[in-house]
């Protein structure tokens, strides 16, 4: 099972233009093959994840400070999945991360966040299920 989401991006007034260009796509967070369990694995793919994105003649580069979180709905405390650097020409995060052993079960949210440059907040719904019965 895939899902793909386009995200919503809070960007500067440097750089774009406000028209649609291929090296200003609007990020799109896909979620993978993954375990949405304590201790389980997510994999996630992320496009566009730019530091400044230029549509006007300059030169786009990929965003250097990248945190990707769960934040499980009944405390609301972020947990910290990892630091991805994103490759590519598009800018590409695509990842494992692990999910905590103690990840409390039910819903929550899945993020990437950019903190400098075009901010960029992806956020996607996901619901922790119990382990399977080993």
């Amino acid at each position: 099972m895939s899902v793909v989401i386009a995200v919503g991006i809070a960007l500067g007034a440097v750089g774009c233009s406000g028209t649609p260009a291929a090296s200003c796509a609007i990020p799109t967070m896909e979620l993978h093959e993954s375990s949405l369990h304590p201790g389980g694995v997510v994999q996630l793919q992320v496009d566009a994840v730019w530091e400044t994105c230029e549509d006007t003649g300059g030169t786009s580069r990929a965003a250097s400070d990248v945190t990707v979180v769960v934040t499980p709905s009944p405390d609301g405390e972020e947990v910290l999945l990892g630091r991805p650097t994103p490759q590519g020409s598009l800018s590409t995060v695509d990842e494992s991360f692990d999910l905590p052993a103690d990840l409390p079960v039910g819903p929550a949210v899945l993020a990437l966040h950019t903190h400098s440059g075009d901010l960029i907040d992806a956020e996607l719904p996901i619901t922790i299920t119990a382990p399977p019965a080993t």
